[in-house]
């Protein structure tokens, strides 16, 4: 298990279907989760979401 840290563009990327990185944004949380890593983020990037 790994402990990976998400900066906003990853998780605004994956939130918007029509968002030109959602793909691969979605793809790096989906392997995130199938390979059962923890997923952090900064309470910095919480006020920027």
């Amino acid at each position: 298990m790994a402990r990976w840290y998400f900066d906003t563009s990853v998780i605004v990327a994956a939130s918007i279907p029509g968002h030109v990185h959602n793909a691969a944004a979605s793809d790096v949380m989906e392997e995130m989760k199938r390979a059962g890593h923890q997923a952090y983020m900064s309470t910095h990037s919480l006020t920027e979401v």
